[in-house]
């Protein structure tokens, strides 16, 4: 029992640390401007939703972006030379969940909230729901 219980705790050891890892991917992808960075954290399913105002109206409505418009999009940020500044920079992460090969994490960023869900594929956790929004809608 006792080898049984090692070996569980040993994985989810691992497990936390790759989950990490892919998470801190994403984030530092979006910061540093870098698509191939994003894209190896990234389920090619993934769907993201933001919670943002209305350009018009400023009522809340929601924007769906997929994994290529994601991976495009730090792509574009990469090619202008966008780059947060290290100081700028945060990521606390808190893993809520985690059950066989799937995960909730939750991420505060520099200027937005991450909810994630990941899975863990063909022996890879990736990312394959995001729920985010901006801290202050009228920053």
């Amino acid at each position: 029992m006792e080898n049984s219980l090692l070996s569980d705790l040993n994985e989810d050891v691992v497990s936390v640390e790759e989950i990490t890892n892919v998470v801190r991917d994403y984030i530092e992808s979006c910061y540093e401007g870098d698509p191939e960075r994003m894209a190896r954290s990234l389920h090619p399913a993934l769907v993201k939703r933001t919670l943002m105002p209305h350009e018009v109206t400023n009522r809340p409505v929601i924007r769906v972006t997929s994994a290529s418009q994601l991976i495009e999009n730090i792509r574009g940020l990469g090619e202008r030379g966008h780059v947060t500044p290290e100081e700028e920079r945060r990521f606390d992460l808190t893993i809520l969940d985690v059950f066989d090969d799937v995960a909730t994490v939750k991420v505060y960023a520099d200027y937005w909230l991450d909810y994630i869900h990941l899975i863990k594929i063909d022996g890879s956790w990736k990312i394959l729901n995001v729920l985010w929004r901006v801290y202050d809608w009228s920053e």
